[in-house]
């Protein structure tokens, strides 16, 4: 399956990996676009056509499979690796109407690592792990989380389901968030409902035993691939 060009652009815009303590980040597609609040847009192929309905930001770019029309924002801080009480958390909503390896989700901790989440219509790629990692219906709105606190280790949940426990890429000169389609080889439609993010404390208890097994499982399992 041909990926095409997927444009990841890292940006340091107000980027640290300084713990500054607690914050949130909020887009609702409440009928601004983006880059009125304060994202940076990337275009090619002219951008996507936009508008919103039903509450939601629509990106079409089927009319040409070069089109790219993503959006990027820093991060004030990460944070602490050594404080377990507090976690980085990605939230977003989204339904794919159509799309192949777009669109993309993608996270970068400055001196840590990143994570790259694409999708098809009905699943979930791992773009640095090389593997499918979740599956979802089409055609409807599906939540998505993303939790990490060492910038290592990193939670998938699926509306309000823990899905899959991964490995953040050991690569980021900066800090930052990116949202959109950002493949040159698909011609996707794609709909969000809102974009959310911070370093937050961690979940309620029931929570943390379950993002706590999740990473011991993963880690038993990169031991016994070592060994």
């Amino acid at each position: 399956m041909g990926k095409g060009y997927i444009l990841l652009a890292v940006l340091a815009l107000g980027g640290g990996s300084a713990a500054l303590g607690d914050w949130w980040y909020t887009y609702e597609a409440d009928g601004t676009f983006p880059e009125e609040e304060g994202w940076i847009r990337h275009t090619m192929g002219g951008g996507a056509q936009r508008w919103f309905e039903d509450g939601a930001l629509v990106l079409d770019a089927s009319a040409d499979p070069a089109i790219v029309d993503s959006y990027v924002k820093g991060m004030p801080s990460l944070p602490d690796p050594n404080d377990p009480t507090r976690t980085f958390v990605f939230e977003w909503r989204l339904l794919v109407d159509s799309g192949n390896w777009d669109p993309q989700m993608f996270m970068a901790f400055e001196g840590h690592g990143d994570i790259a989440l694409v999708y098809n219509t009905d699943r979930v790629y791992s773009l640095h792990e090389g593997k499918y990692v979740a599956d979802f219906a089409p055609g409807v709105f599906h939540s998505y989380r993303v939790t990490t606190s060492d910038m290592e280790i990193y939670t998938l949940a699926v509306d309000g389901t823990i899905v899959y426990s991964g490995e953040v890429s050991p690569w980021a000169p900066w800090s930052s968030v990116q949202f959109g389609d950002s493949t040159t080889s698909s011609a996707g439609l794609s709909r969000w409902d809102y974009i959310r993010y911070g370093v937050i404390a961690v979940p309620e208890p029931g929570s943390i035993l379950l993002c706590v097994a999740a990473v011991l499982g993963l880690r038993s399992r990169s031991r016994r691939r070592t060994r």
